[in-house]
């Protein structure tokens, strides 16, 4: 039995090893093609791209203001379940920046001011309607001690 016959698949031809270094160029010659075609940034921005970024650095004209809206509730809550109530009362999430009980019986909510109407208006919609709150009431400190402060 000849050696040669039996391994013939194993050889490679000149015209296989060709195709093969061919195959190679053109795959590089490809990538750097692409290289050199692709824009990474383009400075061509729309008009409402540019006046988004325009708006982006200017100065404050008008300042924050936040306040509290004191409501009444039946029990102390955590945050989460705050918010999801006033959810399905209708108030955006994404408006209420910071929700917790000072007391046993009050929910407050911190929000914008320019939030407030649409928050009172779709709270009262939902038949809730918002409470003064004070802080400082004799009522609210529970210490005996400091009764007389």
């Amino acid at each position: 039995m000849n050696s040669q016959n039996e391994f013939q698949y194993l050889k490679a031809t000149k015209s296989n090893i060709a195709l093969r270094q061919n195959n190679n160029n053109n795959n590089n010659n490809n990538r750097t093609k692409r290289r050199k075609n692709q824009f990474f940034r383009q400075n061509n921005p729309a008009k409402k791209q540019l006046e988004i970024a325009t708006t982006t650095f200017e100065e404050k004209k008008e300042e924050n203001n936040f306040i509290n809206i004191h409501i009444p509730g039946k029990r102390r809550m955590k945050p989460s379940e705050i918010r999801k109530q006033l959810a399905f009362v209708g108030i955006d999430n994404i408006q209420v920046l910071d929700t917790y009980c000072p007391d046993w019986d009050t929910v407050l909510i911190l929000i914008h001011e320019k939030y407030k109407d649409t928050a009172e208006k779709k709270l009262v919609q939902a038949g809730i309607f918002t409470k003064e709150y004070n802080y400082l009431h004799i009522s609210h400190l529970r210490d005996s001690k400091l009764a007389g402060l």
